[in-house]
């Protein structure tokens, strides 16, 4: 009796919400103007959200990869480590360096990508240590991983990116011992395979760096090792006497497909985090209701729930034309010195029973130029918008089940939502009761007799 009194509570709030949508001005990639024209609109359904910890994400194998350190004065602090291998460049074997060569400087060359977070003007403290523990190109390497390294330094640098061949980069001097130990061994040069189960690699970290959120807040780069700017450059010379000296470069690399490129990532939100983030974190979600943090790069996402949806079929058969879930941006927390800007994009994903991410059938086919899945951040507007039109339908049709949502960072393209460890933006959302800012879930749609 209980469930029957609610529903018809919901549906009349529904039906007394509900209008012949007459607004010309709507463009819809799913039904033609027509037939959306002759549909009924609601948005008033409940949306509410919540913010949550994100414990680790998978580090993909490829160049792009972020360094740095950066105090967030709404978010607190995140570290960004990084390992990698380095290799002898296009897989050469049997490298041999001449018997009288002798290594002048050495350093770790990395192009900064201008992609960034935070401020880049600071200068950071880079420590770089040689590894003793094996890195597995066969292996999936999430963001909570570390290895074993030798605790003596190779490098211990304060520095910030400086321009080099075209592009800006973070150069790091290395110790000459260890790159003169590396070209007078000819046998660990024979190949890569050889030379990487004698140097296991590099470990740079900034977390050593000192910061604070107003005056030196510092910055996570994203960096790209795969460019032909970015090696290890060895400086020596040979020849005997003094005059005849000739100075020569070597540049070991860090592209090779049979290398392992990682972060490892430390986001510290007890460091300085607003309140109100602190708080959702820590399990108190009252303040969720005003605003949700969203961070890329094993920062936080956004829980979304629409609580009356699995309740509509409930209400009757509904032909659905058009389902937009409208995400506000606070702009209060965007600074215009462009250190935080928010992520270009953001994907609205479903949970299954198990509470895993998956597609949307919306994303999934968003390829066809009939469906527009979006997701894209409109700066105008200071909104991001998501058509679930077909996600909505299948609830209500009963070809699945409804387990709620999530809103994550990451690239809505498919082939790249999976891809956490890809942007390091943040954004600050309105929450479900923020009167100017409150979510909304527009829905268009046709009962059907």
């Amino acid at each position: 009796m209980k469930q029957l009194i609610y529903l018809l509570i919901l549906s009349t709030i529904i039906l007394i919400a509900c209008k012949k949508n007459s607004n010309k001005v709507l463009v819809d990639n799913t039904l033609p103007d027509t037939d959306i024209l002759n549909a009924y609109y609601t948005d008033t359904f409940s949306i509410y959200l919540k913010t949550e910890k994100i414990d680790s994400i998978r580090i993909y194998n490829d160049g792009f990869k972020f360094l740095g350190s950066n105090q967030d004065p709404v978010f607190g602090r995140t570290d960004a480590e990084l390992y990698t291998h380095f290799s002898l460049p296009n897989n050469v074997t049997n490298v041999a360096f001449p018997n009288d060569a002798v290594v002048d400087s050495a350093k770790i060359i990395l192009v900064f990508t201008e992609s960034f977070v935070g401020d880049t003007s600071t200068p950071l403290r880079y420590q770089t240590y040689l590894l003793n523990e094996d890195m597995l190109s066969s292996q999936n390497y999430y963001s909570n991983k570390t290895f074993n390294y030798i605790p003596t330094s190779l490098s211990d640098i304060t520095t910030k990116p400086i321009k080099f061949k075209g592009f800006k980069t973070i150069q790091i001097p290395i110790f000459t011992g260890f790159a003169q130990s590396v070209i007078s061994n000819p046998q660990y040069l024979v190949n890569n395979t050889t030379l990487q189960s004698m140097y296991k690699g590099f470990y740079i970290t900034t977390k050593n760096t000192p910061l604070n959120p107003t005056t030196n807040q510092g910055a996570l780069m994203k960096i790209d090792l795969a460019n032909e700017v970015s090696g290890l450059y060895i400086y020596y010379h040979t020849g005997n006497p003094p005059d005849l000296k000739e100075s020569k470069v070597y540049q070991f690399t860090f592209n090779n497909n049979g290398s392992v490129r990682m972060n490892h990532l430390i986001y510290n939100y007890s460091s300085g985090a607003n309140i109100y983030l602190y708080n959702q974190l820590m399990g108190n979600y009252a303040s969720a209701s005003q605003n949700v943090f969203l961070k890329g790069l094993n920062g936080t996402r956004v829980f979304v729930d629409f609580p009356y949806l699995k309740n509509l079929k409930s209400l009757g058969n509904f032909s659905i034309n058009r389902a937009e879930v409208v995400i506000k941006v606070d702009k209060s927390f965007i600074p215009t010195n462009g250190f935080y800007n928010p992520p270009p994009a953001l994907s609205l994903l479903a949970l299954d029973s198990l509470g895993q991410e998956i597609f949307t059938i919306d994303q999934y086919n968003s390829n066809y130029s009939f469906l527009s899945y979006d997701g894209n951040y409109n700066s105008n507007a200071g909104t991001y918008t998501f058509n679930i039109s077909r996600y909505i339908q299948h609830i209500l049709n009963g070809k699945i089940r409804y387990y709620g949502m999530v809103l994550v960072a990451t690239d809505p393209k498919t082939t790249l939502t999976a891809r956490k460890d890809f942007f390091a933006a943040r954004v600050v959302l309105g929450g479900y009761q923020n009167s100017a800012l409150k979510p909304k879930l527009k829905l268009y749609y046709t009962p059907i007799p």
